[in-house]
């Protein structure tokens, strides 16, 4: 038989891994969060492509029409003048 004592035969053998992490196990432990990540940016972006094309469309109907105000003069084509740049006072009237 051997010497060991009693408390010593039962314990559990322990294993301490000391070299660098395998890129496979990092792949693996890092996958879900990118998988989390990457399907959350997927669904932004389709959301947001889906609301850019459908949402002008819904609203395209509900254009109010334009306020008409009374005060407003509107010129004829004969009625407008050419503006100087480099005058440095209103064309005459």
């Amino acid at each position: 038989m051997q010497d060991r004592t009693h408390t010593e035969s039962e314990r559990p053998r322990q294993f301490v891994y000391r070299a660098t992490l395998p890129p496979a196990l990092a792949l693996l432990l890092v996958a879900p969060l990118l998988f989390l990540f990457l399907s959350f940016a997927a669904v932004a972006l389709a959301g947001g492509s889906l609301a850019a094309l459908f949402l002008p469309l819904l609203f395209r109907n509900r254009k109010r029409p334009p306020v008409q105000d009374e005060e407003c003069i509107t010129l004829s084509h004969e009625q407008y003048s050419h503006v100087d740049p480099s005058a440095r006072r209103l064309p005459p009237r």
